[in-house]
């Protein structure tokens, strides 16, 4: 069963991109970490207040992995939707570790923290179904 998130907050380092082989085939994947934080409306209702927040590693492939190496960096306010599931390893110093992970569908910029977008020219690609970023 597929666990389903939607989530904002802040990315902690710059986002690292690489490539591995997928059946055969080399994916880029890019893998984020990010702080989600966990807001909710204020006793008074006039703001919001922080309830605690939680890490977790995103990953990004494809397409979508290459432009958001190119776009995001450390600090930046993003929301992501995709899976969440557990992760679970024993490492050798450090012995049993749990991480959240996330597999995402869709990594977007919160508008309120952009203070500009510049959008490149469409090219003869673009025409032909693909998206501009």
């Amino acid at each position: 069963m597929q666990s389903v998130f939607v989530g904002s907050g802040n990315l902690g380092a710059d986002p690292t991109l690489r490539v591995v082989k997928v059946e055969g085939e080399d994916r880029s994947v890019c893998n984020l970490r990010v702080n989600f934080d966990r807001r909710r409306p204020s006793k008074d209702g006039k703001g919001w207040e922080d309830a605690g927040s939680f890490w977790a590693s995103v990953s990004m492939w494809g397409r979508h992995a290459e432009m958001a190496d190119k776009i995001l960096r450390k600090g930046a306010r993003v929301v992501v939707s995709g899976e969440i599931y557990q992760h679970e390893w024993t490492d050798e110093n450090e012995g049993d570790r749990v991480e959240m992970r996330i597999t995402a569908e869709s990594v977007s910029l919160d508008l309120m923290c952009v203070e500009t977008v510049q959008y490149r020219a469409k090219s003869s690609a673009d025409k032909e179904g693909s998206v501009a970023a």
